[in-house]
């Protein structure tokens, strides 16, 4: 007996300044947008540029120009979710940055670099920490540019310090904390027992 395709969910898709009423649902890696008397809009995830949102409303940066998905109701806190767990390691592989490598456990919390501070989810691969903002395009920060990495247990934070002095503070990460802390100190130690082989 085969799986049956998963249901359509109900929400207003804006683009270009105008809204519609669209359904939406997920197949694998693929957003698929149906608005109402329009041609569908397949969203490719390794595509998207940024995902941003309350879940109840959510954007996406697309090569095409944005699009939000607005009025999703009790489905939208669960899709943007599972949006931010899926959508970095496939825009990671599409932009090159795990070079190939086995993405580890997406962590989620927020980012502080200089006094700019934003929620993000990201993963380690290969001494590089893949980090995609709320709203903007992953990128990657590499082990080898910390000259320390520190658990904060009273902030609930790790503090990643540079050569040149730069903190960049990861907080939020709730349980997850001591988890992301030595995931980021094994990425800096296994660089420097690379570097001594």
């Amino acid at each position: 007996m085969g799986l049956s395709p998963p249901v359509a969910r109900m929400c207003r898709l804006v683009r270009a300044g105008r809204g519609v009423d669209a359904q939406w649902r997920r197949d694998g890696d693929t957003l698929l947008i149906s608005p109402a008397g329009g041609a569908p809009l397949a969203v490719d995830l390794a595509e998207v540029a940024g995902i941003g949102g309350d879940g109840f409303t959510i954007s996406l940066r697309l090569p095409g120009g944005d699009v939000a998905l607005e009025r999703l109701g009790g489905d939208g806190p669960t899709l943007l979710g599972e949006l931010r767990r899926d959508w970095p390691p496939l825009r990671a592989a599409a932009l090159r940055l795990a070079d190939g490598g086995a993405p580890g456990e997406v962590f989620a919390g927020t980012i502080d670099r200089g006094g700019s501070r934003t929620a993000f989810g990201g993963f380690f691969v290969d001494g590089r920490l893949v980090v995609a903002p709320e709203g903007d395009d992953c990128f990657a920060l590499f082990a080898a540019d910390w000259a320390s990495v520190a658990l904060d247990a009273g902030a609930c934070a790790v503090r990643a310090s540079g050569w040149d002095g730069a903190t960049i503070t990861f907080s939020r990460l709730g349980a997850r904390t001591d988890a992301f802390g030595a995931a980021a100190g094994a990425a800096r130690e296994g660089l420097a027992q690379a570097a001594a082989r």
